[in-house]
Parts: C-alpha cells; sequence; structure tokens
C-alpha cells in the first residue's frame, strides 16, 4: 500500500486550508469585534445579536446532508464554488442591513457557505486523496486553517475598523471570498472526486480482522449508518463540543471588554484561542494516527472541561491559560471527530455521513452563542453560562468513555484507492 501523499493530495490539503481559514474565519469569531459597534447603534440585547449565530448554524446544519449528497455525486468543486458566493453575499448584506431581519438574512446566507464550502466539504475532498495512514495528519493540516483564519480576522477587522466605519469594513471583505473562488477554479478538478480519484468500491476485510467483509457505508444506506450507536455517540461528542466552543469564542470579545480590557486585548486573546486551537488540531491528527482518536479525545475534552471551568470563575490573571488549555483541546477535538467518522464509515458515502454529523454539530454550535446570551441578558454575568458549558463538556467526557467500549466489529470500514 502506498502511504506517501501525492502531489495533488498536497494540494488538496492546501485548497481545503484557505477555503476554511476564509469560511470560518471570517463567519465565526471575525465578525465579533463589531458587536460593540453593533449593539451601541442598534440598542439590541445580546441574546437577540446572537440568535444570528444560531440561524447561520441551524442553516448550515439543515442543508449540510444535501451538499453532503452532492459531494458525493463528484460535485464538490461546484460546491465550494456556491459557498463562496454565498459568503460574498452575506458581507454584502451586512453591510446594507439596518435591523434584526437584515441581520438574520446575512446569517442564513453565511448558514449556506458553511454547509456548501465548510468542513463536510473540505473533509471529503482531503480524505478521498490522501491514504488512510495519513489521513489523520493530512486533515489536521487542513483543518488548522479554521484556526489560522479565527486568529488572522479578528486582527484584520480591527485594523479595518481603525480606518473605515464598520459598513463600510464589511463591504471591503466581501472581496476576500470572491478572490477564493478563484483559487477553487484554478486548483480543483471537477470530477476529480469520481473519475480521477480511482477508488475502489470494493468491500474489505473488517478491522478486527476476522475475514468478515464489512459493508461500505454506500452500500450499507444511510439508515443502517444511523442505526449505529457509534454514529450516535460521534455526535453527542460533536454536538456538546461545537455547544462549547461557538458558545466560548463568540462571547469572549464582550467578555473581555465589558470586565474592563482594551479591546486590542480582546481580540488578542480571541486570536489566541484559535492559535493554540491551530497547534491543537496539528498534534491530534499526529497522534491519533498512533494512539487512535479515541484516546486523544479524551485528553481534549479534558483540557476543555479545565479551560471552561476557569474561564467561568474569570480570574484575571489566569484568562490567558485558561484559554490556552481551552483552544488547545478544541482544536484537538475540531480534528478527531472528523477523523473518527472517517475512520468508522470509511470514505465511500462519506459525504452523506459528513452531512448528518454537521447537523449536529450545527445545531450545537448554534445553540451555544445563543443560549449564552439568553444567560449573560438574565443573569448579567458569563459566571453561570460558561460554567454550564464545563458541565456539558463533562457529558460528552462520559459519552466518548463508553464510545471506546464499542466492540471493532461494530465499524463500518471501507478502504479506499487515493491518488
Amino acid at each position: 500500500m502506498n502511504h506517501k501523499i501525492s502531489g495533488y493530495g498536497w494540494l488538496m490539503i492546501a485548497c481545503g486550508f484557505l477555503t476554511l481559514l476564509v469560511t470560518n474565519g471570517m463567519t465565526l469569531t471575525g465578525i465579533t469585534v463589531f458587536d460593540n459597534q453593533l449593539l451601541a447603534e442598534f440598542g439590541w440585547q445580546r441574546g437577540a445579536l446572537k440568535l444570528r449565530d444560531l440561524i447561520t448554524f441551524a442553516g448550515a446544519g439543515l442543508v449540510a446532508p444535501l451538499f453532503g449528497y452532492f459531494a458525493d455525486k463528484g460535485h464538490i468543486k461546484n460546491c465550494l464554488l456556491l459557498g463562496c458566493g454565498f459568503l460574498a453575499a452575506g458581507f454584502i448584506t451586512y453591510s446594507r442591513m439596518n435591523s434584526l431581519a437584515g441581520l438574520y438574512l446575512a446569517h442564513a446566507l453565511f448558514g449556506l457557505s458553511l454547509a456548501s464550502a465548510g468542513i463536510v466539504s473540505v473533509v471529503f475532498l482531503v480524505s478521498k486523496h490522501v491514504p488512510a495512514s495519513r489521513r489523520g495528519l493530512a486533515l489536521g493540516l487542513a483543518l488548522v486553517g479554521s484556526s489560522f483564519g479565527n486568529t488572522v480576522f479578528p486582527q484584520l477587522n480591527l485594523s479595518l475598523l481603525k480606518v473605515m466605519d464598520w459598513r463600510s469594513a464589511f463591504l471591503a471583505l466581501s472581496v476576500v471570498p470572491a478572490l477564493m473562488s478563484i483559487c477553487v477554479v484554478a486548483t480543483v478538478r471537477r470530477s476529480s472526486i469520481n473519475q480521477d480519484a480511482g477508488l475502489s468500491a470494493t468491500p474489505t476485510l473488517s478491522a478486527h480482522g476476522s475475514g468478515e467483509v464489512t459493508p461500505l457505508a454506500s452500500e450499507a444506506g444511510l439508515g443502517v449508518i444511523l442505526k449505529k450507536k457509534s454514529f450516535w455517540m460521534i455526535g453527542a461528542v460533536a454536538m456538546l463540543t461545537f455547544f462549547a466552543i461557538l458558545g466560548v469564542s463568540t462571547h469572549l470579545f464582550l467578555r473581555l471588554t465589558g470586565a474592563g480590557h482594551s479591546a486590542q486585548f480582546a481580540g488578542n486573546t480571541l486570536g489566541l484561542l484559535f492559535l493554540t486551537g491551530l497547534a491543537g488540531k496539528l498534534f491530534s491528527g499526529f497522534l491519533a494516527d498512533r494512539f487512535g482518536d479515541r484516546r486523544v479525545m479524551s485528553l481534549s475534552l479534558l483540557l476543555m472541561i479545565l479551560g471552561a471551568a476557569g474561564l467561568s470563575r474569570f480570574a484575571d490573571t489566569n484568562v490567558q491559560a485558561y484559554v490556552v488549555a481551552f483552544g488547545l483541546g478544541w482544536g484537538a477535538l475540531y480534528t478527531l471527530i472528523q477523523v473518527s467518522v472517517i475512520s468508522e464509515f470509511g470514505t465511500a458515502g462519506a459525504g452523506r455521513v459528513l452531512g448528518c454529523i454537521a447537523f449536529l454539530e450545527a445545531l450545537g454550535g448554534g445553540l451555544g452563542p445563543w443560549v449564552v446570551g439568553l444567560a449573560f441578558d438574565q443573569s448579567g454575568s458569563y459566571a453561570m453560562p460558561f460554567a454550564l458549558i464545563a458541565s456539558l463538556l463533562s457529558v460528552a467526557a462520559i459519552v466518548n468513555l463508553f464510545r471506546r467500549q464499542l466492540p471493532e466489529s461494530a465499524k463500518v470500514i471501507p478502504e479506499a484507492k487515493p491518488v
């Protein structure tokens, strides 16, 4: 078996990196540095403002299985181009909006962008073009694009606010996804998934080596996959951890500035969260290839619990240490969840499986910012909602421990030949 990543495989890793840098960086934390301006101009409550994130992620989750189906059919290039278009339209809408309705429309477009050119498309694209033995490393490299984007765009947006008003800044940012679409056109082969990849459609031996032939995900059907306990356990961990990271990251800037820190300090700390997440993604993929995704997931969840518990107390002298712990844990989990899906179900029909997992991730990710915002409106403090996040992460850790007890014979692992 060839264990080397091909030249085109490396190109797809780079394309996935840039795609997530743009789509996730611009829509997740990049826009949070505008929150104080929006709250001051429109007088909205934080719960109403953060409902936008629920619209983004719930919308992304609802349509993610559809785009996963298109990816399975070889239309990955069209999915990526559509995502760039939706993203540009969302930022243009933001620059012209004057009400909550306009805000929510912009975030509905963001949801379509994340569904079509977000993590599902990137994981599918990269997984199809690298050997199974290097998949953890490859996905880790591609997925750091999200962390890098969430580190870069808060700083970029703060710089824009120093030279222009927020409306002009949003209009200027709409150019970025247009440039990204040029990169997609230049690098992604239109038919590379179906014809060029040369993927095997032959069932392979199960991982426990008994000689029993396990069905491919595409052959077993989505109904069979949805009946597997491993699917729902991975989905539960994904949903709870996405609730946590979006609940923390979308409120961290307001949390810090509300406590008297400067906007620059808040922006730097937000960048630190995703910079450490970047490190977590890189090392987790490497470790998962050697020690298994479940063990590394347990350690990552523990780091997130410690970070969230510390942030709920908000000791000024330790806030960045808590952010580092939380970021390392989340960065690792961001990669490991995707690795777990591919390891459990293989690449055949992966678009549909990833789309269903993405729905659960989106539901948790959308609820996180909104619930934390509502809790702040009721209590006037972030202590209680951040403690809730630590508790939910503890539930995720317990679920992951039970997932480790599932027998290997319960898996569906087809093998694919990378280009």
